[in-house]
């Protein structure tokens, strides 16, 4: 139904109806609740009744949490500090805002296709409408609405602010729960507007829009879906159910995944589910992981260690092998310190959120790696302000924008050095001529780039900061793992003195994480020694050549091929045909890569064969050349 009054819409309701015998009746409340509006009869009413081409799926209702004695303000910036201002901006001062804003969380930037229409959430009704009336009830109406919107693909949360002058309690809808927010605007105000948080990394516009706006869902009552005050309806669903719902609707968005089973070690033939493969697909870049000497320091340190470090490195998690790698690190890449971590996850997590604060501008590329991500959303909370820019377009230099004075905000570029899916390498000369603060996660580089695997901070000519001049200085912030081109566990952070003290004592996941333990400690350490010592990195450069040459691709040479397909489908076969005749590699697809983009990901490993790459060459040519795929 849609009332409208001098030209302006002022009534609106839909409802759901599974017999034709309930029309009649539906029909005469939504009929009522126009012509009784407080605005007056309309000029004109528009009763619609459309068939579905789909049965409504069932998701339960968002729990309800009331604000308790925190205020509004206090309560919003809890709840939405990790997200871009501008969505709660506009929905507190929009006049007349029609349908709902869509905000990118990368950019802060309204994405929707139509500013003027918005977004309609619609084809949502309640399941059990025994409680219901033609009258018009703020809260189930926003709750019915913020719950289908939650169970979105790539909605991450919702801010509403009524734009009737005489109801003044929002909401925050995130998470699976829906925060009632009173007084979210001064009583009397006709200001008001819904913003939806949303991620495009996750599922596109267009497919939020036509679930959003398209798919039919029934809510399933519970006793977070009952009006403060009134008894409940029926009992909560269980965690599993609510988990089963928010899976329903990943799978049904194409995005699960399942884990592939190893028996065997990851050199260049691997068992996978039970069948052995030539493997294309692995980080173990330098075929360290089974080294002998480097498995044999393995054994030998947890003989004389131990399984596990017994605490964290604050505590009693640091032993003399933490120590003696963080140093030959440090000095093998040209810092004054370096700081290990459990994971090259966490490294990067926990540094973002050590060195944010107020003021901080963060630059980020937008194919950079979740860790990162994850850790900037972290130094939003604390102040700091995040921009994302255009792949390998990083800003340019302005001066005194960097971190040397203290009357301009301090700005901090961050990017991965070798980037996981493209294999592109960062624009490193002009990071480090753009005046700001640098940090760079080469975890995919250090290892395999550069002549003595230093990675992209050797190729760009800045290794050894005493020898460089004042003005070709490498990156600030260094980040590496220990879990692919040394083929152990661990990550860790290469930068100056002063820094490493910050982190030691403020990165939380250093407090507050078990150290790693002696093994994956000591297996790293000897594969630095093995990479320092022996031609494993020119061998791995070798053979980089030699696949980049057999399989007909431009000489980059770095050791992640990233063949393109386009269509995820075809993708997916294509993966599907190298599996058949034993070959592992996988198709990578939306939403690791844009829609459209997909490709076969090869990464070449120091102990291939010429036979071994010979043979993918010779399967994967004639399933790139146009053949139909099967139907």
């Amino acid at each position: 139904m849609r009332a409208s009054r001098a030209g302006v819409h002022t009534s609106g309701a839909e409802r759901l109806v599974t017999t034709p015998g309930q029309w009649e009746k539906i029909a005469g409340e939504l009929t009522h609740r126009a012509v009784v509006h407080e605005q007056g009869l309309p000029d004109s009413l528009t009763l619609t009744v459309e068939q579905l081409g789909t049965h409504p799926r069932t998701i339960p209702a968002l729990r309800v949490e009331e604000p308790g004695d925190i205020a509004a303000e206090d309560r919003l910036a809890q709840l939405l500090a990790d997200l871009p201002p501008s969505g709660l901006e506009l929905a507190r001062n929009s006049e007349r805002l029609r349908g709902a804003a869509l905000i990118d969380i990368h950019t802060g930037q309204r994405v929707e296709p139509d500013r003027a229409r918005g977004v309609r959430v619609s084809r949502m009704d309640w399941q059990d409408t025994s409680v219901d009336s033609g009258a018009k009830s703020h809260f189930r109406e926003a709750l019915a609405l913020a719950t289908k919107a939650q169970s979105c693909p790539g909605v991450v949360a919702e801010v509403c602010v009524s734009d009737d002058p005489r109801y003044t309690t929002g909401y925050v809808a995130r998470g699976g729960t829906y925060y009632r927010i009173h007084h979210i605007k001064p009583e009397g105000s006709p200001h008001g507007g819904r913003a939806l948080f949303i991620d495009p990394q996750v599922a596109t516009v267009d497919e939020i829009v036509r679930y959003l706006e398209r798919t039919p869902v029934f809510i399933s009552q519970r006793d977070a879906a009952t009006a403060p005050g009134r008894k409940a309806a029926r009992p909560a669903l269980k965690l599993n159910e609510v988990c089963a719902e928010r899976n329903a609707a990943w799978e049904s968005a194409g995005l699960e995944r399942q884990p592939r089973t190893f028996g065997s070690a990851q050199g260049p033939r691997a068992v996978i589910d039970g069948r052995e493969y030539l493997l294309f697909s692995s980080s173990n870049y330098l075929g360290l992981a089974h080294h002998p000497e480097v498995v044999s320091a393995a054994l030998q340190a947890t003989a004389l260690w131990g399984t596990g470090s017994g605490g964290s490195r604050l505590t009693t998690g640091t032993h003399s092998l933490h120590r003696e790698l963080e140093t030959s690190l440090a000095q093998w890449l040209g810092y004054e310190d370096c700081v290990l971590f459990a994971t090259g996850y966490q490294a990067n997590l926990s540094t973002l959120q050590a060195l944010a604060g107020e003021g901080l501008e963060v630059y980020s590329d937008t194919a950079n790696h979740a860790s990162l991500i994850d850790g900037m959303r972290l130094a939003t909370q604390r102040g700091a302000k995040v921009e994302v820019y255009p792949h390998l377009s990083p800003p340019s230099a302005r001066a005194g924008t960097g971190g040397g004075t203290r009357d301009c905000a301090p700005r901090l570029i961050v990017t991965d050095g070798l980037f996981s899916m493209s294999g592109d390498r960062a624009p490193l000369a002009k990071i480090m001529d753009s005046g700001c603060w640098t940090m760079v996660d080469d975890a995919h580089g250090i290892g395999t780039l550069g002549i003595s695997g230093r990675g992209v901070v050797e190729e760009a000519g800045l290794l050894n900061q005493e020898r460089l001049p004042s003005d070709r200085l490498p990156p600030d912030i260094l980040v590496g793992t220990l879990s692919k081109a040394f083929g152990a566990e661990g990550g860790f952070v290469c930068c100056g003195a002063e820094t490493a003290r910050l982190l030691r004592n403020q990165a939380r996941s250093y407090v507050f994480s078990t150290s790693l333990s002696a093994g994956p400690v000591a297996a790293a350490r000897e594969s630095l020694r093995l990479i320092r010592s022996t031609d494993v990195v020119g061998r791995l450069h070798r053979n980089i050549a030699y696949a980049e040459k057999v399989l007909g691709m431009a000489a980059r040479g770095v050791p992640i091929l990233a063949v393109p397909v386009g269509d995820e489908a075809r993708a997916m076969w294509v993966s599907q045909q190298l599996a058949q005749a034993g070959i592992w590699a996988p198709a990578i697809r939306y939403p690791t890569v844009p829609r459209g983009q997909a490709i076969i990901r090869i990464t070449i490993m120091a102990n291939h064969t010429c036979a071994g790459m010979d043979q993918l060459a010779e399967v994967l040519a004639p399933l790139l050349g146009g053949k139909a795929i099967p139907d």
